[in-house]
């Protein structure tokens, strides 16, 4: 599979060819610029092959609708942000016992229990959250969907040592009904994946493991 920009010299990603079985946790790896987050963009159906195809179910997705696809795709981006008003509505307005179980598996439940009134809070400037509390509060509400692939792009990035080993053991104890590809550059997170897409330099596959 080949992705070409259009005005971009070459292409930003070239000869990919995996394979990602069900319940994976599977490493996109490569330095800045190799073309991780644009593989991401590709599964996610926000950019499209410029050659080749992505199958899955033995489906060609470039006949399936894009939004039907994304609807069973759980997507956490470089930067998440939750949106103004109570924390239980920006982690999706689900059942509670549903909110306590994916903040649970995202190791982010000790978060929302310190915060005044608990699901009920509502997020401003006066309800501070780091980084880290927010990615894993926002890895909860992709989890909290209950869709079956999750897509992370760069789960760790400027994270204290703290909050990363927190994502990173999440992300490891996800059930295994959830496939699971995520972008980075963490030597951490690589060692958990069952499987590491290396994009080189130049977004070239140079291995599969």
């Amino acid at each position: 599979m080949t992705l070409r920009y259009p005005g971009r010299a070459g292409p930003a990603l070239l000869g990919i060819s995996a394979v990602v079985e069900p319940g994976e946790r599977v490493a996109v790896a490569g330095p800045s610029g190799a073309g991780k987050t644009s593989l991401l963009a590709l599964l996610l159906r926000l950019l499209e092959p410029s050659a080749g195809r992505i199958v899955a179910g033995g489906v060609d997705l470039a006949c399936v609708d894009p939004d039907a696809w994304r609807s069973g795709v759980a997507w956490l981006p470089q930067r998440p942000r939750l949106a103004p008003g109570t924390l239980r509505a920006a982690l999706g307005g689900r059942a509670d016992a549903e909110l306590w179980r994916a903040l649970e598996l995202a190791a982010a439940a000790s978060v929302v229990a310190a915060l005044p009134d608990g699901l009920g809070t509502v997020l401003g400037e006066r309800t501070p959250l780091s980084a880290g509390e927010i990615r894993r509060l926002a890895l909860a509400r992709a989890l909290a969907t209950g869709r079956p692939l999750l897509l992370l792009d760069e789960p760790t990035t400027h994270l204290d040592a703290t909050s990363a080993a927190l994502v990173t053991r999440a992300i490891a104890e996800l059930p295994r009904d959830t496939t699971v590809v995520f972008a980075t550059h963490d030597a951490r997170l690589v060692e958990i994946a069952d499987r590491v897409i290396d994009l080189g330099v130049h977004g070239v596959l140079e291995a599969v493991a």
